[in-house]
């Protein structure tokens, strides 16, 4: 079946390299074009992953003997209980602690800074998760990485409380510069809960507990068993290296796969056939020379499909996110 597969992509990408005429007049394929055949050189868009992340860093200043809560631009509330914060002899730390929050609540901020809702499933497959936001947290004491010794308390907001949720962390690469695949953490749960405004409202969402500083994602599995592989083919001279290609759900949360890149077939793949059959989604195509190169290509998610990235458009980061947060 696999060599079946292999065969049909292969006709159909072979297909799209040239268009002649009875006359064998041949214009130059849709995948040649406008991109250069050259390899592009990856250093700029490798670069883009802390050149997005970085500036978003917010940073707040706790004492460390007395913890305290601090709030993100886009209403994540963090609790540090008191005696809480260690240094990597595990004594306390009694002075200034910095706290860094990254929050990511829109696919157009995420694709951007490269995160996607990849995540390692119970089988050792690849699937993407629905997720209700996605965090970076770390503390540091004077330059040097700081622990906790409990848990801390982190609540996403959000309107819907009413669905079954877990924690993802992402164990086998915790660092800002990662790139990111998220596992279930199976010592904690999610609850629904609320907290209370100084203005008297309140606001909903989900409540976790962390001890491991790094990723932290708040998210579910897709229900639907239905399932397939997707592929995306990128204009000539792309490959991992100097670009990436995600499909980005349309209706959920955050919903984002990140591509994998077949040599064999010269194409970008999800490859475990873990997207749902039935589900709207875009396959975003992601470089940057002097600026992002951006392409989309919204789908019905069928058997088997393919997708083609044509012409890329020359965007600014900022863009680049309204664009895919707008699809």
């Amino acid at each position: 079946m696999k060599k079946i597969i292999f065969l049909w992509i292969t006709c159909i990408l072979t297909g799209l390299y040239l268009s002649c005429s009875e006359d064998e007049t041949c214009e130059a394929g849709v995948i040649e074009l406008p991109n250069a055949v050259a390899l592009v050189d990856g250093a700029s868009y490798q670069a883009a992953l802390l050149d997005c992340r970085i500036p978003k860093v917010q940073t707040f200043t706790l004492s460390g003997s007395e913890g305290g809560q601090v709030e993100g631009n886009t209403g994540t509330a963090i609790f540090i209980p008191p005696q809480s914060i260690t240094n990597s002899d595990g004594a306390l730390i009694d002075g200034p602690v910095t706290l860094e929050l990254l929050e990511f609540y829109t696919n157009g901020a995420s694709v951007a800074c490269q995160l996607s809702t990849n995540t390692l499933n119970d089988a050792n497959a690849i699937e993407p998760t629905l997720s209700k936001g996605m965090l970076y947290i770390n503390l540091t004491s004077n330059g040097e990485q700081a622990f906790l010794n409990e848990g801390a308390q982190v609540f996403v907001p959000n309107t819907d409380t009413s669905q079954n949720l877990n924690q993802f962390t992402s164990p086998t690469c915790p660092n800002i510069e990662c790139e990111v695949l998220w596992e279930r953490n199976l010592n904690t749960e999610v609850t629904a809960s609320q907290i209370d405004n100084p203005d008297g409202t309140v606001t909903t969402g989900y409540l976790t507990f962390i001890q491991d500083l790094g990723w932290i994602s708040i998210a579910q599995y897709d229900q639907n068993p239905d399932r397939t592989i997707i592929y995306n083919k990128a204009p000539s001279g792309y490959a991992l290296g100097n670009s990436k290609v995600f499909f980005v759900y349309e209706d959920t949360d955050l919903g984002i796969a990140l591509l994998s890149y077949n040599d064999a077939l010269n194409v970008f793949t999800e490859s475990f056939s873990q997207i749902p059959i039935g589900r709207v989604g875009t396959f975003v195509f992601v470089s940057r020379t002097t600026t992002y190169q951006l392409a989309t290509d919204t789908v019905l998610v069928s058997p088997e499909i393919i997708g083609v990235t044509l012409e890329t458009s020359a965007v600014s980061e900022s863009d680049l996110i309204n664009m895919i947060n707008n699809l």
